[in-house]
């Protein structure tokens, strides 16, 4: 029982950017948010397979539903790219993330928690 308490007091990223508006601050505006929002579609599409997260994500970023080329390590020419639903992502199906993506993702985070750090001590002064 302590669990499902516990899963009720998580706050969703909405929620967090809505108080930290309260204080005036606005993650939304941080040169991070765009690439953050972008990873949290990828983790929705990952979690959910196909929906809403992954039609938004198709909108944003159509490379990462085409299965890339081994062999030049590009993406496969438009002609080439299948619309389908998301059934497995998991399982490294109809989801195609690179070692080039999640690494992006990793430096985006870092500079998202530097850019809110750094706007906190602003506060602080």
């Amino acid at each position: 029982m302590e669990g499902k308490e516990k899963r009720h007091k998580r706050k969703s990223m909405c929620k967090v950017a809505e108080l930290l508006r309260k204080s005036d601050i606005d993650i939304t505006s941080f040169s991070s948010w765009s690439k953050i929002d972008e990873l949290r579609l990828v983790a929705n599409t990952v979690k959910h397979a196909d929906g809403d997260s992954a039609d938004k994500l198709r909108c944003c970023r159509p490379d990462l539903f085409t299965f890339p080329d081994p062999v030049s390590k590009s993406i496969l020419p438009d002609q080439f790219i299948i619309l389908r639903q998301v059934f497995q992502p998991l399982t490294g199906k109809d989801l195609f993330v690179t070692v080039s993506d999640l690494s992006s993702y990793v430096d985006v985070i870092k500079q998202f928690w530097f850019e809110l750090a750094n706007t906190l001590e602003k506060i602080e002064e």
